[in-house]
């Protein structure tokens, strides 16, 4: 389970962005917004690009996991404990 703590210091790293970086970061999540999706034959619900960055995500997870498992037992058996 994620701890508070976890979250707080994934989300600090916004800090060391720029207000330009910021701007910019901020402009790139509305255009996403903004523009149709594409995934809606296999993901009816989405209704932008940026849904379709979620769905592409969640339908990648078990692929991803599996490949850092596989090479963890593999390259680094002492990872694979957990």
């Amino acid at each position: 389970m994620e701890k508070e703590d976890d979250r707080v210091a994934d989300w600090s790293a916004r800090a060391d962005l720029s207000i330009d970086q910021r701007k910019d970061y901020i402009r790139a999540v509305l255009c996403l917004q903004a523009l149709p999706a594409k995934t809606t034959a296999w993901a009816p619900g989405a209704r932008s690009r940026f849904d379709d960055f979620v769905v592409v995500h969640v339908q990648m997870t078990r692929q991803v996991h599996q490949s850092v498992r596989l090479f963890n037992r593999i390259c680094c058996p002492a990872h694979s404990r957990h």
